[in-house]
């Protein structure tokens, strides 16, 4: 009856512990591989990093197009680009000249 008794409080202080160690284990490996874990987190700056490159291109291409837009406005109109622009959408020629067609 006694060696009883014994085990059973070896089992209950055991219990305890062996809790809190799966506890703790639990937590840790929810900690990483976790919905909002360190590797969604990893995932998610990359994602970032990818998203900021993409806006520095997308920058740039605006701030390409806002300048040839203020070229186009009639405060600041620059000759050559009009003339250019009319050759390209209109198809407007001079007199005898060659046209060279690319492979747009």
């Amino acid at each position: 009856m006694e060696r009883i008794r014994t085990i059973q409080i070896v089992i209950g202080k055991s219990a305890g512990s062996f809790l809190s160690f799966a506890l703790c284990l639990y937590l840790a490996f929810h900690l990483m591989h976790g919905e909002r874990g360190y590797f969604a987190l990893q995932g998610v700056q990359g994602k970032l990093a990818d998203a900021r490159a993409d806006l520095g291109e997308v920058r740039a291409r605006r701030e390409k197009i806002e300048h040839n837009v203020e070229l186009l406005r009639p405060q600041s109109l620059d000759a050559d680009l009009l003339n250019e622009r009319t050759r390209i959408v209109l198809g407007h020629t001079r007199p005898g000249e060659i046209v060279v067609l690319g492979a747009d």
